[in-house]
């Protein structure tokens, strides 16, 4: 199968190297977990602050934080179309490699979910109780709960290291410019076509 692809490992990173010959269904389940469990950070930040009258501005801002990384997400993945750890495996079967999610590696949608998640809870969470001795934990859980599903993606076989470096910083990227943007008239966020634009109006 690597030959038929052209498929080279040493062509990539030492560091990449590390996530070959890996593919566990556990880590796989646990990255969905994970993931998809982020979501309830920023679910639990709008239920402590739900007499603050800004709220509804809050769940604007996560729709767009979510529209965004996704879009992103997506935009640049299949433009690269880096091949998946798994279809560099001599024991997968000629169905797997060729599968079309096959080339769909970087980067990592699962990480960069969490990622915003994560940091779009902690930042909305930290405005609304700067003196919280709950935001150190907030922004632990940002933390944690990111680079957690980022490793399990990797035990799974799905992505690489970069691929969840990646994914990770632009989740989080995000997040905070979506919420900086809110903050800060003079900074806009917008989209044309297919094109996230990011503006700042000087005085």
């Amino acid at each position: 199968s690597q030959v038929q692809l052209g498929l080279d490992r040493q062509k990539l990173s030492p560091f990449d190297r590390y996530a070959f010959d890996k593919r566990s269904n556990g880590a796989d389940r646990l990255s969905d977990f994970l993931a998809y469990g982020s979501a309830v950070l920023p679910v639990i930040t709008y239920g402590i602050k739900h007499r603050d009258a800004h709220w509804r501005n809050a769940s604007v801002m996560y729709f767009e934080t979510a529209l965004y990384n996704l879009a992103l997400t997506n935009i640049i993945k299949y433009s690269v179309r880096r091949k998946r750890p798994y279809v560099y495996s001599e024991i997968l079967s000629q169905g797997e490699v060729y599968d079309h999610r096959g080339s769909a590696s970087f980067y990592s949608g699962h990480t960069s979910f969490a990622s915003s998640n994560a940091w779009f809870a902690a930042l909305i969470f930290h405005d609304a109780f700067p003196d919280s001795q709950w935001v150190p934990v907030m922004y632990g859980a940002a933390i944690v709960f990111p680079v957690s599903t980022g490793i399990a993606r990797v035990y799974a076989g799905e992505h690489f290291p970069t691929d969840v470096l990646v994914g990770y910083i632009m989740g989080a990227a995000t997040a905070v410019a979506v919420v900086c943007s809110h903050r800060d008239e003079r900074l806009k966020i917008d989209t044309i076509g297919t094109v996230l634009r990011l503006t700042y109006a000087l005085d």
